[in-house]
């Protein structure tokens, strides 16, 4: 409970500093929305160790404490471990009007050797040309590092990417049934790898 805690408040002072940036640079930020998914009840895909609503979040987290640039304006859909429709997730994207939005996920497959990451975007999307181009950034910046074996972009008419009125990217951060991919996502530095990766790609 306490780290939860700190965390939180690492997120309220992160949001403060960004907001007197703003006002002090006078400049127009990039907004994005982090879509941070699952939460509550809905845990997402587990291995039955890691479940994918934590390892999203604690990736969420690393990216609001590694955004050092004033010019990235971050929010998150969610900040802690609650249920949140997806309704209401669009709802909160659409009423903030971003630039961009990155769904947060991660992939799971009866078939334990399948790993990688993909990268998907919605073709009925309100953006979807400026969606794939985002699609390809993250893509890019990944297989930069090579944190992961593979990365693709795939199209899929998700419903956070298809009613998002701006362009709208998820990202399946590896697989949890695949071990080399469950080690990555456990691991600390590998995650604030991950999280800097992102930052680069919707910084671009």
């Amino acid at each position: 409970m306490k780290t939860i805690a700190k965390v939180l408040l690492a997120l309220c002072v992160i949001a403060s500093l960004a907001f007197t940036t703003f006002q002090e640079n006078s400049e127009k930020p990039i907004v994005v929305v982090i879509n941070v998914s699952h939460g509550g009840e809905d845990s997402g895909t587990s291995n039955g160790t890691l479940l994918e609503k934590e390892i999203v979040q604690q990736i969420a987290i690393k990216m609001a404490l590694l955004n050092k640039d004033p010019n990235i304006q971050l929010h998150f859909t969610r900040t802690s471990d609650s249920y949140i429709s997806l309704q209401e997730r669009v709802q909160f994207i659409n009423n903030l009007k971003p630039d961009r939005v990155l769904s947060l996920h991660v992939n799971d497959n009866d078939n334990s050797e399948i790993s990688g990451m993909d990268v998907f975007y919605a073709d009925k999307g309100k953006e979807p040309i400026s969606s794939e181009n985002l699609a390809q950034k993250v893509v890019n910046a990944m297989e930069s590092k090579g944190i992961f074996s593979t990365s693709k972009v795939k199209q899929a008419n998700f419903f956070v990417l298809k009613n998002s009125e701006a362009p709208s990217v998820a990202v399946e951060l590896g697989f949890l049934s695949n071990a080399e991919d469950s080690k990555i996502l456990m691991d600390n530095t590998q995650q604030e790898e991950i999280a800097k990766v992102l930052l680069t790609a919707i910084s671009n």
